[in-house]
């Protein structure tokens, strides 16, 4: 015999805020896309920099495949593998870019807030 759990509606609505809040981290996941269609989830995200973050970032649409890069290494690296990409932030303050490149040449940027 297996048992249904029930979840509310509302729950699924409300468990992205809290878990944002719990970490500590604003993430706006409007798209920014190029003229080709170029896209990077999330475009801007801004955390507290008194630890290192993890934000994972993705790419779609253009003509793959796609190289990622970072403006500022002092502020952070940037691991990635295709359409993904993982940011690892430093401890330090300050604003970075995450840019996301495509076969064609075809740029796209995230804003990156370490507060």
């Amino acid at each position: 015999m297996t048992s249904k759990i029930n979840i509310p509606v509302w729950a699924w609505l409300v468990l992205p805020v809290i878990v944002g809040i719990l970490a500590g981290c604003e993430i706006n996941d409007d798209d920014d896309s190029s003229s080709n269609g170029l896209v990077i989830v999330p475009v801007s995200v801004s955390f507290n920099a008194s630890s290192p973050t993890n934000i994972l970032f993705t790419a779609s649409g253009g003509v793959p495949p796609y190289k990622w890069y970072v403006a500022d290494n002092s502020l952070g690296s940037i691991v990635s593998s295709g359409t993904t990409a993982i940011y690892t932030s430093s401890t330090n303050a300050g604003r970075n870019f995450v840019t996301v490149m495509d076969a064609e040449s075809n740029t796209v940027s995230a804003t990156v807030n370490q507060l």
